[in-house]
């Protein structure tokens, strides 16, 4: 890890699919920019089990997802990052 993480709330008050919601924008120690957000399993269902949906510009994807406004940024040192991406991708 070269870098330090930062972190961002991000809010979409709809946009393009007319569903509020709020991503968690990851800044990687490389510089790589992951966004991750609670989903529906099933799309477009408003109950049951969800998933973490990846997006941004370093995702498969490769497209940052639209936002409305955003929090702070908040830098973090490595053990909390670990801890982090260990919780995002467990």
């Amino acid at each position: 890890m070269s870098g330090q993480a930062v972190v961002q709330m991000r809010v979409d008050l709809g946009g393009s699919d007319g569903i509020p919601h709020t991503f968690i924008s990851v800044t990687h120690p490389d510089g790589r920019q992951t966004e991750y957000g609670l989903v529906p399993a099933t799309p477009m269902s408003p109950s049951g089990p969800g998933k973490i949906d990846v997006t941004g510009p370093d995702s498969p994807k490769k497209e940052p997802h639209e936002w409305s406004s955003e929090g702070p940024t908040i830098p973090l040192s490595v053990p909390p990052y670990r801890d982090l991406m260990r919780d995002i991708e467990s």
